[in-house]
């Protein structure tokens, strides 16, 4: 009898857990964008390389939209602590604090374009001394580069796009 039962016992169901399946989306999506662009690569491609299912990114996201959005946030929220740092270490409200925000460049003579958004930056002095940036979106579609290009070099990256 102890058999029958062993045999009729229904098993409980191993169920797979990722760990944190929002977190492992979000960097296989952020690595699929580094590498094909925003249209190179569907959600399904993100799942594959985070090792989950198709249904899996529905119960954190809409759709791979919202996923692309949580990144671009996070690209801001990144970008601002890097400036902030970046002004710290060079002293604010100084040159070389607004130059360190540039990534570094020895001349701010031109934008910064940061091409995931894609935007133009320009850095400058106010009449009362106050520095101030100046950020303009741009209807050029975003680009997989991996940090904030000059504006001349933007501007090759769309003409070699083009050809």
């Amino acid at each position: 009898m102890a058999q029958a039962q062993e045999r009729t016992a229904v098993r409980a169901k191993k169920r797979f857990h990722h760990g944190d399946l929002r977190e492992a989306l979000i960097a296989a999506t952020r690595d699929l964008l580094i590498e094909h662009g925003p249209d190179g690569f569907t959600l399904a491609d993100a799942c594959r390389r985070a090792g989950v299912t198709t249904a899996a990114p529905y119960k954190h996201f809409r759709d791979k939209q919202e996923i692309l959005e949580e990144i671009v946030a996070r690209g801001f929220e990144e970008l601002t602590a890097a400036n902030a740092k970046a002004v710290a270490e060079g002293g604010p409200g100084t040159v070389a604090g607004i130059t360190a925000m540039g990534g570094g460049r020895e001349s701010i003579s031109e934008p910064i374009v940061f091409p995931w958004m894609p935007a133009a930056s320009v850095f400058f002095d106010d009449p009362d001394g106050n520095n101030l940036e100046y950020i303009a979106m741009l209807p050029d579609p975003p680009r997989s580069e991996p940090g904030p290009v000059s504006w001349s070099e933007w501007q090759r990256l769309l003409k070699s796009r083009r050809a």
